[in-house]
């Protein structure tokens, strides 16, 4: 139960930051370019949930993400699987409760996902635009990512709290099963 819930949150979470991401210029003007929220959701989706929950939400968001701008279909689905793929087999040994190893792995999954999104865009004969400013961009989307890894975390974890019931521990013996020795 708990972790549909959480995967119900990430879909809608994921689904309204992709679009507002690319409908809005609220951060463009400060940051000069707008973060990526779904490297920061996938971290958080594969430390919380097992990968037959985190990889339909990775090609769902990479699909969104891709529609809503001008790469072709599919890059960024495979950018954030090969993201998720390499944090998933070293999940247990994380300590994901703390914020400093969340935002860390935010930092390197806002990294490497824009590079690997730029190596399948190149492979596939496009143009992007290439130069220092994108060397910057990266460090915006790192660091962006990172402080989303870090806080949203926390986030689901108190709307699955609210949102989930709670689990009904069962006792170990039954009660109405109990023999009743004695005179009456």
């Amino acid at each position: 139960m708990r972790e549909g819930v959480q995967w119900i949150l990430y879909l809608i979470i994921g689904w309204l930051g992709i679009y507002l991401q690319a409908a809005s210029d609220f951060l463009r003007p400060l940051l000069g370019i707008h973060p990526h929220l779904a490297p920061a959701l996938l971290i958080c989706a594969v430390l919380q949930m097992g990968r037959a929950r985190w990889v339909p939400l990775a090609v769902l968001w990479g699909l969104w993400q891709d529609a809503l701008s001008a790469n072709p279909m599919g890059v960024s689905a495979a950018s954030l699987l090969v993201v998720g793929l390499g944090l998933d087999p070293w999940k247990q040994v994380l300590l994901k409760e703390r914020a400093w190893t969340r935002g860390f792995l935010g930092i390197v999954g806002g990294a490497i996902y824009p590079v690997l999104t730029l190596i399948l865009v190149l492979s596939r004969g496009g143009n992007p635009l290439l130069g220092w400013s994108f060397l910057i961009a990266l460090g915006v989307w790192s660091l962006s990512s990172g402080v989303l890894a870090a806080g949203v975390y926390p986030c689901i974890e108190k709307l699955t709290d609210l949102f989930a019931y709670p689990e009904v521990e069962r006792p170990s013996i039954r009660l109405e099963r109990e023999i009743i020795r004695g005179r009456n």
